[in-house]
């Protein structure tokens, strides 16, 4: 055991003995004032485990669950926490954690340019299915009431926000080091009845809808709330867009004056375009310079040659697909060059109105609270969420635009036909699509204990949790290939998803009209046509291994502590976590045997990729420690410091350590 170990469970064993005391068993928090009125018995008790976004005041927070996972004071945390109450949230018309984030300190927006040079595109796949952002420029995520979600966050259902900046895997265990924005559901209320509805209209044509209505059945006992929502917006650039429609059913019943039940029911779509954040590359103006030469059998100056593999292209506007071998093109850029907005307006999204992302997803939660004494209260929550992603985009990142230099076609049977759009613009590309589903399932039970040992041993309480979640994931990333009619590719049968299969999907703009500059639309209808002896369609395949599905457990085991000292002018902090996480790997392979039932089926192409049933297992059990305190030097002037070190058998040990004057 290192010597850090040794000083951690010295630390711990002294802190819960002192804490352990039988005498505290039956200890009060604060002693009550004589003069207090007595306590209806109808009262709701208040969790320790969550604050009310009614105790906010204006867009002052006194409160936050993001420190410890209980209810403390702000000023009590050694942590950078920045909340986000309900009135602020309100007056800055935020509905997403777009809109939100768009005034929290140190975040910007993950516009892929720290990502392998614009190459990477996750927010144009399925697993960019809501807003990336990064803090102080390292990657930061979402948690929606702690617990694992991949249902997109809108804040029509959501009570409350608070940015955690910086790493906290006591709190959220695996996550992002930038920083996790830290949701809470809104769930029905005991207290009144009482009906909002809200609508924004802005530009771009943007409307949004939402209704939440409140219903007390029995007073103090039993409540339903119904949350609904429906968007319709538009965006800056022509073709975007972000659709919702989103209906939320919650209730809260407390059958006695200690037992709360809460659960809620969300389910949900949304639609919007996958974006290029940038315009179309040049390769067009040194073609166009030289009057825009035409080509026939062989290249001329500014021109360039396809090769002589097949390219079968889709003529959108005519619906006729041809063949491109052997043909040319006008000559790109020395280097990746964007176009100016002279050739192309930056408002308009090149994906068109084909590149398309749509999510059908679900979620519920129930939570048993129960106060077992005046200071320990015990909880139990369960949590499902289901997300099914389909999307449809482009496959490369970088689209030309592109001169056509060809003075004939040659059509799918073999004959030459005059080039009806010869010396004019186009854009073009692959397209994909891809499927994928998120499950994800949490059971928590949850206690604290709070107790006094009175003026010289101070004010403590503690938390624990006890944590089993799965999170399974399943995604088929597809390349649009053409097949014969005995379901096996076209040019290369061996690698049905390589790019001899793949048809590109042509359209050619109207010069100076910007809406009609976009790479064709993948729902129209290639169809079915003969070459030579074959009878072609296109179908979709995996791309060589990129079929995944994963299997994450996690079985977490946390415990914190915060003690209040001199009269509340010294509070300190403990946590320890430790998570036991296995992760399975679905292994893969092509679909090789002619008999083989998924082929001869008709599901899958001969060599298509598909899981072959076994499976890779790694397991690795992180932890972290944390220990921290806040001193209240004056009623304006705090010092905090905070410590955490982590450890995993995947990485070295490291650990974060600061301090911070306060002036308040």
């Amino acid at each position: 055991m290192s010597s850090t170990s040794h000083r951690f469970a010295f630390t711990l064993c002294l802190q819960s003995l002192a804490l352990l005391l039988p005498s505290a068993a039956y200890a009060q928090t604060v002693p009550a004032p004589a003069a207090a009125p007595a306590e209806r018995p109808d009262a709701v008790q208040l969790s320790p485990f969550e604050v009310r976004a009614d105790d906010d005041a204006g867009y002052q927070a006194a409160n936050t669950t993001a420190g410890s996972r209980l209810n403390s004071r702000l000023k009590d945390t050694p942590a950078s926490i920045s909340p986000f109450t309900k009135e602020f949230l309100s007056d800055i018309a935020a509905t997403d954690l777009e809109s939100m984030l768009a005034y929290a300190t140190n975040v910007e927006r993950e516009v892929e340019d720290a990502t392998n040079g614009f190459n990477n595109p996750p927010g144009r796949d399925s697993t960019g299915n809501d807003y990336r952002f990064r803090v102080r420029g390292v990657a930061g995520s979402s948690s929606v009431n702690y617990a694992q979600s991949g249902v997109p966050v809108d804040l029509y259902n959501i009570e409350r926000a608070e940015m955690a900046s910086g790493p906290n895997s006591i709190l959220f265990g695996l996550g992002a080091p930038g920083g996790t924005m830290a949701l809470t559901s809104k769930f029905a209320e005991l207290r009144r009845t009482r009906t909002s509805t809200k609508a924004v209209f802005g530009s771009w044509d943007y409307n949004r809808f939402e209704v939440d209505h409140n219903h007390v059945l029995v007073p103090g006992k039993f409540s339903v709330r119904l949350l609904g929502l429906y968007q319709d917006a538009k965006g800056w650039r022509k073709w975007d867009l972000n659709e919702q429609k989103r209906l939320t059913g919650a209730f809260s019943y407390q059958p006695w004056r200690n037992t709360a039940v809460r659960g809620s029911y969300q389910s949900g779509s949304s639609a919007n375009n996958i974006s290029l954040p940038w315009n179309a590359l040049d390769s067009l103006n040194t073609w166009i310079a030289a009057g825009r030469p035409v080509a026939d059998a062989t290249a001329v100056p500014t021109t360039t040659g396809f090769g002589t593999g097949n390219r079968y292209t889709l003529l959108s506007q005519e619906s006729l697909m041809v063949n491109f071998r052997s043909k040319f093109y006008s000559a790109r850029a020395p280097a990746n060059t964007l176009l100016s907005p002279a050739m192309m307006g930056y408002a308009y999204n090149l994906t068109g109105p084909g590149g398309l992302r749509t999510q059908n997803f679900n979620d519920w939660q129930v939570k048993v609270e129960q106060r077992l004494t005046k200071g320990l209260v015990a909880e139990v929550a369960y949590f499902h969420n289901v997300n099914r992603i389909l999307t449809r985009g482009n496959i490369n990142p970088n689209l030309f635009l592109t001169g056509d230099p060809n003075v004939t076609l040659t059509t799918m049977s073999g004959a030459t036909i005059p080039n009806p759009r010869v010396r004019q613009i186009y854009l073009e590309d692959n397209w994909g699509r891809d499927p994928f589903k998120d499950i994800n399932d949490t059971l928590r039970l949850s206690a604290a204990w709070e107790f006094s040992l009175g003026r010289w041993f101070g004010r403590h309480r503690l938390a624990g949790l006890a944590e089993g979640a799965r999170q399974d994931r399943v995604r088929r990333w597809q390349n649009e290939i053409l097949v014969d009619q005995n379901n096996q590719a076209l040019s290369n049968a061996a690698n049905p998803d390589g790019a001899a299969n793949q048809p590109w999907r042509r359209r050619y703009v109207t010069e100076g009209q910007f809406d009609t500059y976009f790479a064709a639309d993948p729902t129209q209808e290639i169809v079915p046509f003969t070459s030579g002896a074959s009878t072609v369609r296109s179908t979709f395949v995996s791309r060589t291994r990129s079929n995944t599905h994963t299997i994450q457990d996690a079985r977490s085991l946390m415990f914190a502590a915060q003690s209040f000292w001199l009269r509340d002018r010294l509070v300190t902090t403990l946590g320890y976590r430790v998570d036991n996480i296995t992760f399975d790997t679905y292994g893969q392979g092509r679909i090789a045997d002619p008999k083989d039932p998924r082929y001869t089926s008709g599901r899958f192409v001969l060599n298509e990729w598909d899981f072959d049933g076994t499976i890779e297992r790694n397991q690795y059990s992180p932890t972290t420690f944390t220990a921290g305190g806040v001193l209240h030097a004056t009623s304006r002037v705090s010092l905090f410091y905070r410590s955490e070190e982590h450890t995993s058998e995947l990485q070295s040990r490291f650990g974060i350590s600061y301090a911070v004057f306060c002036l308040k």
